[in-house]
């Protein structure tokens, strides 16, 4: 299981308390990954534009051990500070490319806004980064 994999991945370097940022916990896989992470004892961080963990994962119970920071993804001074002294960063954002989405938008969506945190993480010193993505289908304009 991938949360699984990531989680062990991150944790593989001590038995200290491991603080992670992910950006994308929000959705389906970023949010299996923070759920994981939360539940192998991780100190979790999520990025969101809105700063609070989203309608359909406030009932459960793992979310509220993450901590829910409003930032953007694409704006790296919305996070960089509290990215530093992370262990790791998770980037796992991304927009199904359905046809009426330009390829400028898609591009944005499914690269600059997992390209703009890794910068960041690595100007900040965080010398973990765990990017996960699709393949994008040819139905891209």
């Amino acid at each position: 299981e991938l949360s699984a994999a990531v989680a062990s991945s991150v944790m593989a370097s001590s038995n200290a308390a491991k603080r992670l940022m992910i950006f994308g916990g929000t959705g389906f896989v970023g949010s299996a990954i923070a759920r994981e992470a939360a539940r192998r004892g991780l100190l979790v961080q999520c990025v969101t534009r809105g700063g609070d963990a989203p309608a359909h994962l406030r009932s459960e119970p793992w979310a509220a051990s993450v901590t829910w920071l409003r930032g953007d993804a694409l704006d790296p001074g919305t996070y960089a500070e509290h990215m530093r002294g992370a262990d790791a960063v998770i980037t796992s954002v991304g927009r199904l490319p359905f046809p009426h989405l330009t390829r400028d938008v898609i591009v944005r969506d499914n690269g600059e806004t997992n390209v703009a945190p890794a910068r960041c993480a690595a100007e900040v010193g965080v010398d973990r980064l765990v990017v996960i993505g699709a393949s994008v289908p040819r139905m891209i304009p």
